[in-house]
Formats: structure tokens, C-alpha cells, sequence
């Protein structure tokens, strides 16, 4: 089916929209918040809501962009806050693609866990807290140490561990929380030895692609720090545990088209648990890796699943070990970083961006994937990767003023995705 009206509902995710700009033949209207509009220069119809997450509010400007442009043929939602809303409208108005209550299960945490605890696909315990204040009473269902974080969010943004009873009542974490968006969902702290995430291509219900990288360390331990993974060797004995959880979680979810992005988490006794999964691609640097290692590219994917056009599945797998390393940031005005240049040199360095550059501000939420820059790479074994992370932090230089800052571009993942 060719579409020609195409109904964007976004926030700060620049690229996907580049990416449809350059179809030739497609009419693009969007829906964004106010904050995010000075980002889309030049494209010719957007409409702007307090918030892409609320249903309706985004239902009645969708609406008023039919009346006034003609029927949407496809909704395009790349924002984890608007994969539910993209869902809703498509669900509403009876169009192809991801419809809302699979959208649902893959965006809202506490829903997802439900269905996977119930397909017997081991996930930590958990409870829900519709506000801050039933917090305590959930933690008690699960026991202390707990996580906490919003049951509607991404990266580690507004995740805290809370150790004892007087944290949950008291006014850091409730002063954190109450700019998160509620609910919350309250879980068992496990202790994590690694991390994995299976990147994933869905064609009519069965995977047909899975890719199994590891976390340099466990995500929470992460922010502030060198972030970022590398492909696991086929051969290692985790990779089909890994693959098979992926695959019993598509299955229990419904998905039936389109890429995802599950982590997995071992504990330091053993036990392999689906931590989260995602319907959409991975963040930071795993689009790159993923098209050097296997000629895989999930966002080109997921927009073609969005468009209802064919999901090419052709793997390439190119040798070695690759990885991707996002460098740290965190708010204030940037008085110094390093360049682009001071990394290209490093072995087996593919590519180098910076996100940064002096005068900058850095604002907005931070998340495990907020960047000053991003390194992609390949290496021959995995036991190299430890020397090279070493080389990398040594290379790189960031200072960054306190206070008050002055306009500037905020960093690539530091606005609200």
C-alpha cells in the first residue's frame, strides 16, 4: 500500500523526521509540544500540544489536521512517550500499523511485566504506585531494597534505587519524582552481575533477526560514567538464553512487525530475567553497530513497519567484536570537551561524533544514553574492550561551569525524547 499523508507524533527525536523528509512523494504533518518545535524548521504543517502523551488532546489536533489536510494513510510515532498515542490513533482511526493496546504493553512497565509474569517469563516482582505517596505501601509488597521509576518513561531518567523505608518518604527522591510522569512502578532490587540487550526484527509474529550485545556494566551502575555495549560472539553460552527470552516476550506482548530493543539481566547467582523490551529501536550507539556488524538498520525498519512497506531481513555479518561507547555529560555550560580528532586515531575506531561543543548548555533530563559524544568501533576479541574503554577515558576531556548558562544547543539526548 503507497502512503501519502503521513502523521508524525514526536518530540525531540530529530532523525526519524529527517529520514521521511527525503521520501520523495510523502505529505508530512506533525504533532509535537511546544519545546520541540524550533526543531523541525521548514516542515510545512505542525501542530503543537501540552503534551504527546496526553490521548486526547493528541486525538483532537490529529483530527484537525484531517479536516483541514485529508485522511492520514499512516501514523509515525518514534518517541517512546508517543509509541501509546501513535497506537491510539491508529486503533481509532482504523488505520494499519501498531495498534494501542500492543503499543501499551511495550511502553507502559507495569503492563508489561503483568503479561510477561503471567506468560511465566521471569521479570522481577513489582507493584504499582499511582502517586508518590503510595510508594511505602508498594515497597512493602516487594520488600527493601526496591527500584523505582515511572511506569511510562525511558533511559534511567527519574530510576532510583531506595534502600530504606525513610527514602521513600523522604524529600530528594519525592522532589525528583514529582517532575516525573506517574504512575510508578515499584520492584525488587536485583543484585545484577551483567546486563544484555537482544535488538530485534519482528516479520508477522516470528523473529527473524537478534542481535545479543552486553552493557559495559549494568545500566543503573552507568550514568556519569563511559556507557555503552558490545556484540556478545555467537558462540558464547548466553546468547541463546538471551535469544529465547526475547523471543517467548515478543510472542507474549503480540507483536507482530517491527523492531525492539529487549534488555536481560543476570543476576550475580546465575538467574537470566527480562529486565524491559521495547517497540522501537535502541538508543545510543546500537543503530550504528548494528548496521556495521550485520547491515541491519532498525530505524529505517521501524518507519518502513510504520508505512506498511516490506521489512528487508538480509543479514551481513562483518567478523570481530563491535561496540559503541557514549562519552558523559551532565548540566551546566561547556567549557571545554575534546574533538572529534582526539579519538579517530584509537584501533579500530568507525566513527566519532560529537554531540557538545564549547559554549553549549546542557539541559532538560539526563538519560543513560545523554551524550557529549558517541565512538563506534570493532575489535578482534571481547577481552579487548576493557583496554580500550581505558584509552578512550584517558583521551577524554570535559569541563563543564555550574550555574547559570547561557543559550546554547542543548546535548543530543539531554531534552525529553
Amino acid at each position: 500500500m503507497a502512503h501519502e499523508h503521513v502523521l508524525v507524533v514526536n518530540g525531540g527525536k530529530v532523525e526519524p523526521v529527517e529520514l521521511l523528509r527525503q521520501e520523495r512523494g510523502l505529505q508530512i504533518s506533525m504533532i509535537t509540544e511546544p519545546g520541540h518545535r524550533h526543531l523541525y524548521p521548514g516542515l510545512g504543517h505542525v501542530t503543537t500540544v501540552d503534551d504527546i502523551g496526553d490521548l486526547k488532546q493528541v486525538r483532537t489536533a490529529a483530527l484537525g489536521i484531517i479536516a483541514a489536510r485529508g485522511p492520514v494513510d499512516a501514523v509515525v510515532a518514534p518517541s517512546e512517550r508517543s509509541l501509546p498515542t501513535g497506537g491510539y490513533l491508529r486503533s481509532y482511526l482504523g488505520l494499519p500499523g501498531l495498534p494501542f493496546d500492543t503499543a501499551n504493553l511495550f511502553c507502559n512497565k507495569y503492563a508489561m511485566k503483568a503479561r510477561l509474569r503471567a506468560h511465566g517469563i521471569p521479570v522481577a516482582a513489582g507493584a504499582l504506585a499511582p502517586t508518590v505517596t503510595e510508594l511505602p505501601g508498594a515497597a512493602r509488597s516487594t520488600g527493601l531494597p526496591v527500584v523505582v521509576k515511572p511506569a511510562f518513561g525511558n533511559g534511567t531518567a527519574f530510576t532510583h534505587r531506595v534502600a530504606d523505608a525513610a527514602e521513600l518518604t523522604g524529600a530528594p527522591l519525592r522532589t525528583s519524582l514529582d517532575a516525573a510522569p506517574g504512575p510508578f512502578v515499584v520492584e525488587e532490587y536485583l543484585d545484577v552481575a551483567d546486563e544484555y540487550h537482544c535488538d530485534a526484527l519482528v516479520v508477522d509474529g516470528t523473529v527473524v533477526f537478534a542481535s545479543v550485545s552486553r552493557y559495559f556494566q549494568p545500566v543503573l551502575r552507568s550514568l556519569g560514567a563511559l556507557f555503552g555495549s558490545h556484540t556478545v560472539p555467537e558462540e558464547a553460552p548466553e546468547v541463546p538464553v538471551v535469544r529465547s527470552l526475547n523471543e517467548r516476550a515478543v510472542a507474549a506482548l503480540g507483536l507482530r512487525d517491527g523492531v525492539t530493543h529487549l534488555e536481560v539481566l543476570r543476576t550475580t547467582c546465575g538467574r537470566f530475567l527480562v529486565g524491559e523490551i521495547a517497540c522501537r529501536p535502541g538508543g545510543g550507539g546500537v543503530p550504528h553497530v548494528l548496521a556495521r556488524k550485520y547491515g541491519i538498520d532498525t530505524r529505517a525498519l521501524f518507519l518502513a513497519s510504520a508505512l506498511g512497506r516490506p521489512l528487508d531481513h538480509r543479514v551481513r555479518t562483518a567478523d570481530g567484536v563491535h561496540y559503541w561507547c557514549v562519552l558523559p555529560v551532565r548540566h551546566g555550560t561547556v567549557a571545554e570537551v575534546s574533538t572529534a580528532d582526539d579519538f579517530r586515531d584509537l584501533p579500530g575506531v568507525l566513527h566519532v561524533e560529537m554531540a557538545v561543543a564549547p559554549g553549549d548548555t546542557v539541559t532538560g533530563t539526563l538519560y543513560s544514553t545523554s551524550m557529549a559524544g558517541l565512538i563506534v568501533g570493532r575489535t578482534d576479541r571481547t577481552d579487548e574492550i576493557p583496554g580500550l574503554l581505558d584509552r578512550i577515558r584517558r583521551r577524554f576531556t570535559i569541563r563543564i561551569e555550574d550555574g547559570p548558562t547561557r543559550p546554547g544547543r542543548p546535548t543530543a539526548g539531554a531534552a525529553r525524547p
